[in-house]
């Protein structure tokens, strides 16, 4: 759903050089447009679950076995007396503990499927480098860089047994939505004439 509002790219990480999937959120350096000027996020486009999560959020915990296991965290800031109780009195989790624990575990899964196609998509040298220049008419210039995207010439050049594994592991979606994405960088221009 991310793919309706934001432009979804691939950044390749330093120093690992691992390809992780990005929302890009503005067009100029520690900028957001999905901020409104109340300092809350626009309610009429998709809230990223890293925003709903807070003040939550998972660790891993080196385990015996080479694993790791996920420990949930909270910020010690937000916990205040009149929030909403997550135990009852004997220690046991309340429904809103189940809804927050389901969140933060299916955040943490899709961050482990956005690494993998990642990582496959450049096995399969079909991620290509491409950076976004416009020089607008009110005299403000833009330019990202270092951004990664499919290119539609090289995935359809895939043979046979690859692309089957990409849509056999339900990769081939995420790779369309990533695409059809493309046209939100017009969208966060529009909206920096908005509330930029």
């Amino acid at each position: 759903t991310a793919m309706r509002d934001y432009p979804i790219v691939f950044l390749r990480r330093e120093p690992d050089g691992v390809f992780q999937a990005m929302a890009i959120l503005g067009i100029q350096e520690n900028q957001n447009l999905f901020v409104m000027p109340d300092g809350r996020w626009d309610r009429r486009t998709y809230i990223p679950a890293y925003i709903r999560r807070y003040p939550f959020s998972v660790s891993i915990m080196p385990g015996k076995s080479g694993g790791g296991e996920r420990v949930i965290c909270v910020d010690p800031h937000a916990v205040t007396e009149n929030g909403a109780p997550l135990f009852d009195d004997a220690g046991g989790p309340l429904p809103l503990w189940f809804m927050i624990e389901r969140l933060l575990n299916e955040y943490e899964d899709d961050l482990g499927r956005a690494r993998r196609l990642g990582a496959t998509l450049h096995r399969l040298g079909v991620l290509a480098p491409f950076s976004l220049h416009a020089d607008l008419s009110s005299g403000f210039s833009l330019s990202l860089d270092g951004m990664y995207r499919v290119d539609r010439e090289k995935l359809g050049a895939l043979d046979a047994p690859p692309l089957r594994d990409l849509i056999t592991q339900g990769e081939m979606e995420w790779v369309y939505a990533h695409l059809l994405s493309q046209e939100n960088f017009l969208r966060l221009l529009a909206r920096r004439g908005v509330f930029g």
